[in-house]
């Protein structure tokens, strides 16, 4: 599990650099090949890769796992505003799907909610290894 940790840390790291920076950044370019690299690994076993929230806490592939909330805390939010129970990455996906997706994340959810929510923002992308998957009561 530390490598899925170590995965969505630079997950979250990326994710900030899309926001505050513009598409052609070092820092941008840099941060998703990172995250691409370990997916990469992790994704080799030719298993999917799925992270979501459940009360706040952190789950990845269907195991708890200890994360710092500071970093956490907004993503929890988003996904809970956006009524996302977790994100699969399935293995194939290219570094420009990777990079869309988190263009899809950086979008205020209440922009996504009003232009057809996270699903829709996924299928108008074309992510095709990249699905949420809603909350289940």
């Amino acid at each position: 599990m530390v490598e899925s940790v170590n995965i969505l840390n630079k997950l979250f790291l990326a994710l900030q650099n899309v926001r505050f920076y513009p598409p052609a950044h070092s820092m941008v370019q840099e941060s998703i090949a990172a995250v691409f690299s370990l997916l990469q690994e992790e994704l080799a076993s030719g298993r999917d890769f799925a992270f979501g929230f459940i009360e706040g806490k952190l789950i990845v592939n269907g195991q708890p796992v200890e994360a710092d909330a500071s970093q956490t805390r907004d993503l929890a939010r988003y996904f809970e505003v956006l009524h996302i129970d977790s994100i699969t990455i399935n293995p194939g996906i290219a570094q420009a799907e990777l990079r869309a997706f988190l263009e899809c994340l950086s979008v205020k959810p209440e922009r996504l909610i009003e232009s057809g929510g996270m699903k829709k923002a996924i299928a108008d992308k074309g992510l095709r290894h990249v699905q949420a998957n809603d909350v289940a009561y």
